[in-house]
């Protein structure tokens, strides 16, 4: 998110490190009350809704993907992936703990560390994989409805692996990498609430730890 503000909306450094702010706020504000919730209305309750939600701003981020104006476009999906990411993280945590049982918290709070850092890396290696995929897909058929010379296919593929980040004399050429960009960003949110709305499914289909520690 931070590469498509820069690169294709033309934000600064500190303009994207501000408009990322809501996620950062809702994470540290909200959630203690996730873990509060999760107590009153159920963990697999919370774990169901909590990353439907995410989905949902993951929605909101694909569709509006090509739009440049902060506050209609690009701050609401923001707002309503932190309340998702919000619901989820505590509770998520709580329910790893309390399943390994009293006797191995270390192990289990050691093991949940591990596989968020492992899962991060592997969320952005398949993210960038697809960026890439989708990217060239939309450049080229961009370039095929533009009737593109010989010549400006030539420039463009001297840039295609800086991908958002290539500059061409010609305006057409830069238009065409930045929609395309867009393009492929919106299909990769669209993959994420897609993975979102499934974590939230398995949660709904699943036991809740305290249930399948006492089946054990």
């Amino acid at each position: 998110m931070p590469f498509v503000l820069i690169q294709t909306k033309g934000y600064t450094a500190m303009q994207t490190a501000l408009a990322t702010l809501p996620i950062a706020l809702c994470l540290v504000l909200l959630s203690r009350y996730g873990a509060m919730l999760a107590q009153r209305i159920g963990m697999t309750t919370v774990l169901t809704v909590g990353p439907m939600i995410v989905a949902a701003g993951f929605v909101l981020i694909a569709i509006f993907a090509d739009r440049n104006d902060y506050f209609t476009a690009i701050f609401p999906g923001f707002v309503v992936l932190g309340l998702g990411m919000s619901a989820t993280v505590a509770p998520l945590t709580t329910a790893v703990i309390d399943a390994a049982g009293s006797g191995a918290v270390g192990i289990a709070s050691a093991v949940n560390t591990a596989v968020a850092r492992i899962a991060a890396l592997l969320a952005i290696a398949a993210a960038a994989i697809g960026i890439v995929v989708l990217f060239n897909a939309s450049l080229d058929r961009r370039l095929a409805a533009m009737h593109a010379t010989p010549a400006q296919r030539a420039q463009i593929d001297a840039q295609r692996s800086t991908l958002a980040g290539a500059s061409y004399a010609d305006s057409s050429l830069n238009a065409a990498t930045r929609v395309a960009y867009d393009r492929a960003f919106s299909g990769v949110a669209a993959g994420c609430a897609a993975l979102a709305l499934g974590a939230g499914l398995v949660n709904l289909a699943g036991t809740r730890p305290t249930e399948r520690r006492s089946a054990t």
